[in-house]
């Protein structure tokens, strides 16, 4: 099957109306998530199907958290005010610190905030600067890829849109799989991502009047321990304000370290599924591979936070 845009036949095919997921089961409990990704960046779904889908699994709230970008949340707040979802504008940068790469998340941001608007313009040429040397390198290697499978019209491209491409033309089982192989430290056709510090990406956010939130604590660093001592580092420095407690990849280690540093330092609670829709198989919004369970308090938590600082 040809591919002539950047999602292609990958864009989105959840047919919600006709094709629902379980709902979700908790008792009476509200549920929120608070970590998902749309088309506007490497997601599956587009911002209005992403939130028809939480309706439908009877969601309380839902943030929209693009890689280092807002421009689907305009849509996605549209869809909520009509559906009485309430959705949380947010956003996902990537930060650099002490040799790790650290992923921190906006939460009830205001996105139309200039200082806001003017980084993320800078970091989407530097995405696509990064992708167009990506792909040369992956070409130059004898992958079946080029710059023309990727228009300029076709909106964001990532790191999953390129291992989509390479998937279906047979060079990798999926679209993850094609990033871990050939697009990290190491792989054929890595090329380093230019990345702010957890400082300036704090100031981005708080600026924007949203909490500043650390995302997957276990993916900071392979050592646990230095993990988490990076992140201990972030919140006591008041760098970070919350760290995600409930994660999708959170086993019981995980999840007891992180809910005891949030408790030793005060810190905010989050949590979510990091939802991408297919490009992740297996795992579903809101319930992650299948155990997690984020309570609307966190939101709310949050919410209050933010408005307390605001004033």
């Amino acid at each position: 099957m040809k591919t002539d845009a950047i999602h292609g036949p990958l864009q989105s095919t959840l047919d919600i109306s006709t094709n629902p997921p379980e709902a979700l089961q908790n008792g009476n409990t509200p549920q929120t998530d608070l970590h998902t990704h749309t088309t506007a960046s490497d997601g599956s779904l587009t911002p209005k199907e992403l939130i028809r889908l939480g309706k439908k699994i009877g969601l309380s709230s839902l943030a929209v958290t693009d890689h280092d970008t807002v421009s689907g949340l305009p849509e996605a707040m549209e869809e909520g005010k009509k559906l009485g979802l309430s959705v949380i504008p947010g956003v996902e940068i990537s930060t650099f610190h002490n040799g790790c790469d650290i992923h921190l998340l906006g939460l009830f941001i205001r996105p139309d905030t200039p200082e806001l608007s003017s980084a993320l313009s800078y970091m989407a040429e530097k995405r696509k600067e990064r992708n167009r040397a990506m792909i040369q390198k992956l070409h130059d290697a004898g992958f079946p890829i080029c710059q023309e499978d990727f228009p300029q019209e076709s909106g964001m491209v990532t790191r999953t849109h390129i291992g989509a491409l390479l998937a279906e033309r047979g060079r990798a089982s999926t679209p993850m799989e094609a990033v871990r192989e050939y697009m990290v430290p190491g792989g054929i056709g890595y090329v380093p991502k230019a990345r702010f510090s957890p400082e300036e990406c704090a100031k981005l956010i708080r600026k924007a009047g949203g909490a500043v939130i650390i995302a997957h604590i276990n993916q900071i660093a392979k050592d646990p321990s230095k993990a988490l001592s990076t992140a201990r580092e972030l919140l006591v420095e008041n760098i970070a304000d919350g760290l995600e407690t409930l994660y999708c990849q959170y086993d019981d280690f995980w999840r007891k370290e992180t809910r005891r540093l949030a408790e030793e330092t005060g810190s905010l609670s989050s949590g979510g599924s990091d939802f991408h829709g297919q490009f992740k198989p297996g795992l579903s919004l809101g319930k992650g591979y299948g155990d997690l369970f984020v309570p609307q308090t966190f939101a709310d938590s949050i919410e209050h936070f933010v408005k307390e600082r605001r004033n």
